[in-house]
């Protein structure tokens, strides 16, 4: 055996099964985005260019709207200066990409960074307090103004736009600061600037089933190039449906759910652990006793499968979720281990054969303790059979 072999492997020992099986997680909730092609469907791009009045015009009335899968707005005032510095001396600018919702409205796929620049900077106003630079505007509300929604959330101010101009005519080495601000500007720099083309890449989906299958792969190719939104983070905002809201409202106001999670305030990361709680209670069979899981490849597939059903759930199957959530929490006592596998397979055993128990940490250790269940968080948590044995263990362990 190899000198690096047997470092490896020592390391490994050291390693405590709780920190095995985060990474577990880690690795999952991170994988690669499904890339297979689902059903028989063609994508669709359009191609536009939109004149910048139009385009921030469109804004303010909610033609662009921008969709809750996007992260915050973070781009500091110079960053927006340096658009607009862009696109007065007519330097390209990459494309906004967008899908056509239900209402008309155009949800941004990307560009929200650009698209919310250029409408602060034709409004020459930016948030109060540079340390303050960062803006939630996802979400459509089509009773207000954009820049009614940004005044009601965020005090604004207004600031001077300004370039600095050097004349290499004149070896000019310190440059002349000018003004840039939409309003201060020359009348015909002003009216080539309302003219400028923003390039609009529409995408179309032909299929209407399978739009949140491509759109999710769409979202996440086009943010390869950042830094990446986790799978969770595009589930919550490409299934966005009833039963959604209901996993955030748990998130939010369940005190049982705060206290089972401890201090852990990473909101997709709990908002997965919810959802894959209710992916098992869907997926997972139990006859003659014994577990299956169905249809099961992987994680993430089983996860976007699942969000996909739950877009079609009806109010009392929703209802029947949240009921089985909250008793199975009133059930556990104290914060509950980190790991998640032993949390969601001790509630899938319990709701599936309806036993009533006290749910400790001190429980969870002890299944987790067992042979059969250290093995398999050794050997990777993401395959059918080690899901199937979790569950067998923890259905042994509990009926004694």
């Amino acid at each position: 055996m190899s000198i690096e072999k047997e470092k490896m492997e020592a390391n490994d020992k050291e390693k405590t099964l709780a920190e095995i099986e985060e990474e577990n997680l880690e690795k999952e909730q991170n994988e690669k985005i499904d890339s297979r092609v689902y059903g028989n469907t063609h994508v669709q791009q359009y191609k536009t260019d939109v004149a910048f009045k139009t385009l921030v015009e469109g804004v303010e009335e909610g033609l662009f709207v921008i969709p809750d899968f996007q992260r915050l707005y973070k781009w500091k005032k110079d960053q927006v200066q340096e658009l607009a510095i862009s696109l007065i001396r007519g330097l390209p600018i990459p494309p906004i990409y967008a899908y056509r919702n239900e209402s008309g409205q155009l949800e941004i796929l990307d560009g929200q960074q650009r698209v919310v620049s250029m409408y602060l900077y034709y409004k020459g106003i930016y948030i109060k307090g540079s340390y303050k630079n960062f803006m939630d505007l996802r979400g459509n509300d089509e009773e207000i103004s954009f820049e009614e929604k940004l005044e009601s959330a965020y005090e604004l101010e207004k600031v001077d736009y300004v370039m600095t101009y050097y004349d290499s005519a004149q070896g000019d080495a310190e440059g002349k600061s000018i003004p840039i601000g939409y309003e201060k500007l020359p009348k015909d720099v002003r009216r080539k600037l309302d003219y400028t083309n923003i390039t609009v890449v529409e995408i179309s989906v032909e299929n209407r089933e399978l739009r949140n299958r491509y759109l999710y792969k769409i979202f996440a190719n086009l943010n390869a190039g950042g830094i990446p939104l986790t799978n969770q983070e595009l589930r919550n905002g490409i299934y966005r449906c009833p039963f959604y809201e209901m996993l955030f409202d748990i998130q939010n106001n369940n005190e049982k759910w705060k206290e089972l999670r401890g201090n852990d305030k990473v909101y997709d990361r709990n908002t997965l652990r919810l959802l894959r709680l209710c992916a098992f209670r869907y997926y997972v069979t139990f006859e003659n006793d014994v577990f299956r899981i169905e249809k099961y490849q992987n994680i993430n597939k089983m996860l976007n499968d699942f969000s996909e059903e739950a877009m079609k759930f009806k109010p009392e199957l929703i209802k029947e979720y949240r009921a089985s959530l909250e008793e199975f929490f009133k059930q556990c006592e104290g914060k509950m281990p980190r790991e998640m596998s032993i949390f969601e397979n001790i509630y899938t055993v319990v709701d599936k054969t309806k036993m009533k128990m006290k749910v400790t940490r001190e429980l969870c250790n002890a299944i987790m303790s067992t042979e059969e269940y250290e093995n398999t968080i050794r050997t990777g948590n993401a395959t059918k059979t080690s899901i199937e044995t979790k569950l067998k263990v923890v259905y042994d362990e509990l009926r004694k």
